[in-house]
């Protein structure tokens, strides 16, 4: 079967399967209804057809000449969903139903991009090209499910490999000096009662409530040590260190390190290198939890680095709300937060993670963060920064299956001296996937940059793109960088972006209304940022209007 056969003019459908499969042809065309292709019998060979049309015409004429073996050149290619079935159907029965009391009468070599064809035929061995070579063999499903949920299945790089990368900066923001930092404590600082402990107020600014009241569990992490692990028992979830997981789970391995590549940059590296800890949270197939889970990452030694890696999965048909808040204490302000997180969201599930950070005016910053998105799941990524960072960059990714949706949302203030450049980038590798990045930022005298990628490689994919900033400070500077990339034709993908001040005659507007200058501004700010997160839990909302009600947003 080819992908895209020649016209043949001047030679009907039907006369060709008779002259080609004389012995079985006109038995084979008396079925061609079957194939929805009776009313093509008298039509040229492939002139006018369509993609489906196509490959039913080639199925058919397979059908009357009974090869021994086929080879399928991406039969689901081009075929819209009324027609996967019809096909996908037909080449099933070519291989298995031909020859009664054999396993398989055909054999077939298959290429297939999207791999929903493996639906239908049981094939025995699978292999994975790039670049013309083979990357990689197994089982067939299971090459296919790890394609379409961004697993890799390749050996993890030797350590010599990733001893080298910790000379590559990273793509964007500054080139921070790892050589400034000693390596954060790994000895646990035991935090039994949170409300009394000496860090609830930096927690709480970050959305993490010490009395874990409507929570399902609360981690804390103090430097590269866990201090704090509580879940009340519930059926389908569970929490705690990262090493404590791989003792439990000889499978977890499988997969640290498929979502982010250890390579990526110094960061990364150093990372995999150390062997850092981090926080394990697993929801269970079919367990939905009631109350979010809520993790803190502190950091509590000056001029120290924090290494972790933390692991997510929401197994299929589950759900999970998440807040994560990363905070300085103030006699640690020169200090580096490195925090890798690896995201697995099964099918047909949703996870909310939602990121609240508050740091000191001269840390040092660089999340990476890499999340695997099943069929017709919902992924939600919400980020806020409102407080003075030294240096803060971020550019977490996602790729979706079939139907899958993402949505990250950015809010962020870059005050004097901070140098702020985030973002998110979504791969919409499933047919009907969708994704939205939206970003609000605003500079009061700091540098700004917001970045968002789109990168369309299905069809009927929709996604869009916003960025809008404001510029407060003279001295300030802000920067949107909005790509869209699409690698096949039926897609819907947009983007907008603004940078710019305040309408003048917005504050005079709200100034006639009885309200100073300085009131007006405030009002206009913090309606432009209040607006710009949706899906954040009630408490979490609540607790983000108070923190932008308490900016002085219009000093």
């Amino acid at each position: 079967m080819m992908q895209r056969p020649p016209n043949i003019y001047g030679v009907k459908l039907g006369d060709l399967i008779r002259v080609s499969a004389p012995e079985n042809g006109d038995k084979v065309l008396a079925d061609a209804d079957k194939f929805k292709m009776g009313s093509f019998l008298d039509r040229e060979v492939n002139v006018g057809f369509s993609g489906g049309e196509i490959k039913r015409s080639e199925l058919l004429q397979l059908t009357a000449q009974k090869p021994e073996f086929i080879l399928l050149d991406e039969p689901e290619s081009g075929v819209d969903l009324e027609n996967i079935d019809l096909i996908g159907n037909k080449v099933h029965d070519l291989l298995f139903e031909t020859c009664p009391g054999k396993k398989r009468h055909v054999s077939s070599l298959v290429i297939t991009h999207t791999g929903q064809i493996m639906d239908y035929i049981g094939a025995d061995k699978g292999y994975v090209m790039k670049n013309g070579r083979i990357q990689c063999t197994g089982n067939p499903l299971e090459l296919l499910r790890e394609r379409i949920r961004g697993v890799r299945r390749m050996p993890e790089p030797d350590n010599q490999t990733v001893k080298e990368a910790l000379n590559k900066k990273g793509t964007y923001g500054a080139d921070l000096d790892l050589d400034h930092y000693e390596e954060g404590s790994r000895e646990s600082v035991v935090i039994d009662d949170l409300q009394s402990s000496d860090y609830k107020k930096y927690m709480e600014r970050v959305g993490v409530v010490a009395d874990e009241m409507n929570r399902s569990g609360t981690l804390l992490f103090i430097d590269n040590a866990p201090s704090h692990c509580s879940a009340p028992p519930q059926e389908g979830l569970e929490m705690c260190s990262v090493k404590e997981a791989l003792k439990r789970h000889d499978g977890l391995r499988d997969y640290m390190w498929k979502a982010v590549d250890p390579t990526k940059d110094k960061y990364t590296a150093k990372t995999y290198l150390e062997d850092s800890d981090g926080y394990f949270i697993w929801v269970k197939a079919g367990h939905h939890i009631k109350y979010p889970v809520q993790t803190c990452m502190m950091l509590d030694t000056d001029r120290s680095v924090q290494n972790v890696h933390n692991i997510i999965i929401v197994d299929d048909d589950a759900s999970l709300e998440m807040i994560t808040g990363c905070s300085t204490a103030h006699h640690a302000n020169d200090s580096l937060h490195v925090g890798v997180s690896e995201i697995y969201v099964g099918d047909n599930s949703s996870l909310t993670f939602s990121m609240i950070h508050s740091w000191g005016k001269q840390t040092g910053v660089r999340p990476r963060t890499g999340t695997v998105v099943g069929k017709n799941s919902m992924y939600t990524n919400n980020y806020v920064i409102l407080n003075p960072v030294g240096s803060l960059q971020s550019f977490p990714s996602a790729t979706l299956a079939e139907g899958a949706s993402a949505m990250y949302n950015t809010m962020c203030i870059a005050h004097e001296g901070s140098d702020i450049d985030t973002g998110g980038m979504v791969y919409l590798n499933g047919r009907k996937s969708n994704a939205q990045i939206m970003s609000r930022s605003i500079s009061m005298g700091g540098r700004m940059t917001a970045r968002g990628r789109l990168v369309g490689n299905a069809p009927d994919i929709k996604a869009h793109l916003e960025c809008r900033s404001i510029i407060m400070k003279d001295g300030g500077s802000t920067c949107a960088v909005p790509e869209l990339e699409a690698h096949v034709a039926d897609v819907e993908m947009t983007h907008e972006a603004a940078v710019g001040k305040i309408a003048q005659d917005q504050i005079e507007y709200l100034m006639s209304r009885g309200l100073d200058q300085d009131q007006a501004i405030s009002m206009i700010v913090r309606g432009f940022l209040s607006g710009s997160i949706n899906g954040l839990p009630v408490e979490l909302q609540k607790e983000l209007n108070e923190a932008i009600a308490k900016a002085n947003l219009g000093d």
